[in-house]
C-alpha cells in the first residue's frame, strides 16, 4: 500500500484536482495530505494545513486557475515577497509533515511552485507530480515565476501526465527527460458515480465553475428549451446571467450530491475553453448521462473513439479564442449555433455501447495502482 505525502496547494475537493486529491487518499488509506486552506478551515485527521489569511500567510489561497470556487489569489498578481512567504509556509509545513509522517515518496497535485519547492528541499526524497493542465497555462501567464521554478520541475523524479499529447508538451515546455513522463489519465470513483434508471426527459446538467472560460453564458444561450441545471459557484455575473435566463442554480455539491443530481439528468454539457482533463466528463458517463462537451486537444487525445462513434460523447467543434481560453468575439455567434445543434444530438441519441465496459480502464482503483507501481 502506498505511503504516500499528497502535496496539493488548495482546499481539497473543491476542484478537478482536490477531487482528485480525495480519490487517491481513497485508495490509499496509508497516505496523508498537505493542503492549502484558508484560516477557519477544519482539516481532516489525514491533512496538514497551510493556512492563508493568517498573519503567516496575509492573502487568500492562490489559485491554480483565475477563477476558483472560493476566494483566491491570482498567481500574476504575486510580488516577489508574496511568492518567498508562500514558498516559507508550504516549506515549513512540508518539512514537518515528512518528519511526522515518513512517506516512501511526495506526489504532488499540481506541476508548478510546489512540486519544484518539494524537489529543491528534499533532494534524496522520491519527488513526482501530476500535471492538471492548469501548471503549464500559468507557465505561459506567469513566465518570470516559471523561469525560476523550471531547473526544480526538470530534475522530478516522474511527472504523470493526462494524455499523450501532454506529455509532449511537459517535456518541451520543462525539459524533462521524456522516459519520467508516464501518460496516467484520470478516473472516477465507481462507488460513487454509477447509473440509475434510464431517463429520457430535457434535464440538462453543468458542473463546475461558473465562469466565461467554462463556456457557461454560450451554454445558457444554447440550452433555451431545456431545463437546465448549473452546479456550482463563481462569477456572480454569469451566475445572473443564468438565473435570469430561467437556468436552477444548485450551488456548490459534494460529490455524493453531485452524483444524484448526474443519476437524475439525461444530458450532461461541459462547453469548456480550456481544460486538463475533466473528470467530471467521466463521473456523468458512469451515472448514465450523455455527455457534450468542446472537441478540446486533450479531450479528444482522452477519451475512446467508440464513447463519440456511440452516440455517448457529442463533440462541440472549438470557437476562435483570443490567448488561451477567451472566446474571440467573431466566434461567440458560431459557438452558440454550435452548442445547439449538439444538445439536440446529445437529446435524440440512443447509445448501443456497453458503457461500464467502456468505462472500466478509467475507473481510480486501477489508476491508483499504476500511480503507486510507477513512482
Amino acid at each position: 500500500m502506498a505511503r504516500a505525502l499528497l502535496v496539493h496547494c488548495q482546499h481539497p475537493g473543491r476542484t478537478g484536482s482536490g477531487v482528485h486529491l480525495q480519490a487517491l487518499l481513497e485508495q490509499w488509506p496509508e497516505a496523508r495530505a498537505l493542503v492549502g486552506v484558508g484560516a477557519d478551515y477544519r482539516p481532516e485527521e489525514r491533512f496538514w494545513p497551510v493556512r492563508f489569511d493568517t498573519p503567516e500567510l496575509p492573502f487568500a489561497v492562490v489559485g491554480m486557475s483565475d477563477v476558483m470556487p472560493y476566494p483566491s489569489t491570482v498567481w500574476s498578481s504575486l510580488d516577489e515577497q508574496q511568492l518567498a512567504t508562500y514558498e516559507q509556509a508550504f516549506g515549513r509545513v512540508l518539512a514537518e509533515a515528512i518528519e511526522v509522517h515518513r512517506p516512501d515518496f511526495l506526489l504532488c497535485n499540481h506541476l508548478w511552485v510546489v512540486a519544484a519547492l518539494a524537489r529543491r528541499n528534499h533532494p534524496h526524497m522520491k519527488v513526482a507530480a501530476c500535471c492538471h493542465g492548469t501548471g503549464l497555462r500559468q507557465a505561459r501567464q506567469v513566465d518570470w515565476i516559471f523561469e525560476r521554478i523550471r531547473p526544480d520541475l526538470a530534475r522530478l523524479d516522474r511527472i504523470f501526465a493526462l494524455t499523450g499529447s501532454q506529455a509532449l508538451e511537459i517535456a518541451a515546455t520543462i525539459g524533462i527527460e521524456p522516459g519520467k513522463i508516464q501518460v496516467s489519465g484520470a478516473g472516477f470513483r465507481e462507488d460513487l458515480f454509477f447509473a440509475g434508471p434510464s431517463r429520457q426527459g430535457r434535464k440538462l446538467l453543468y458542473a463546475g465553475k461558473l465562469c466565461p472560460t467554462k463556456g457557461v453564458p454560450q451554454l445558457v444561450e444554447a440550452a433555451q428549451g431545456y431545463e437546465l441545471r448549473l452546479a456550482g459557484a463563481g462569477s456572480a455575473q454569469v451566475a445572473e446571467l443564468a438565473q435570469r435566463s430561467g437556468a436552477t442554480l444548485l450551488g456548490m455539491l459534494s460529490q455524493a450530491q453531485l452524483a444524484d443530481e448526474m443519476r437524475s439528468s439525461d444530458v450532461f454539457c461541459l462547453p469548456s475553453l480550456y481544460e486538463g482533463l475533466p473528470l467530471v466528463l467521466l463521473e456523468a458517463l458512469a451515472c448514465g448521462c450523455r455527455v457534450v462537451v468542446t472537441a478540446l486537444p486533450t479531450v479528444v487525445d482522452w477519451l475512446s473513439p467508440e464513447l463519440v462513434e456511440s452516440g455517448w460523447v457529442t463533440l462541440v467543434p472549438m470557437p476562435p479564442l483570443e490567448g488561451v481560453d477567451r472566446l474571440a468575439p467573431e466566434g461567440a455567434s458560431g459557438f452558440v449555433d454550435g452548442l445547439r445543434a449538439a444538445l439536440e444530438t446529445a437529446f435524440e441519441a440512443r447509445p448501443k455501447l456497453d458503457l461500464e465496459a467502456a468505462l472500466a480502464p478509467y475507473r481510480w482503483s486501477t489508476l491508483a495502482r499504476q500511480i503507486a507501481l510507477s513512482v
